[in-house]
């Protein structure tokens, strides 16, 4: 990144394991703070979506926050990203 998309993949369970309906559940995902407006697929169980590539010189934090129906947060992550120097093959 950020060259490329990130992909967000949010595995929705319940108490046993099994995957669990997702249409009580809303996610936000931010990029530095900023509010960033995903097409989320909602399959079984899961909800995914793509962050599209970013421009700057980085560093950047990707937060997500999932909340339920009631509005109350039920879980958190983020990805911190460095941009790495490019790599240089030297011709022999």
């Amino acid at each position: 990144w950020p060259e490329q998309k990130v992909h967000v993949r949010i595995d929705v369970r319940d108490l046993r394991g099994a995957p669990s309906d997702t249409s009580g559940f809303d996610a936000a995902v931010t990029v530095n703070g900023k509010p960033i407006q995903l097409a989320w697929s909602r399959g079984a169980g899961t909800l995914e979506g793509d962050v599209a590539p970013q421009v700057g010189p980085g560093p950047w934090v990707v937060r997500v926050r999932v909340k339920n129906q009631r509005g109350i947060e039920v879980a958190r992550n983020f990805l911190e990203v460095i941009e790495s120097p490019r790599l240089e093959t030297a011709s022999r």
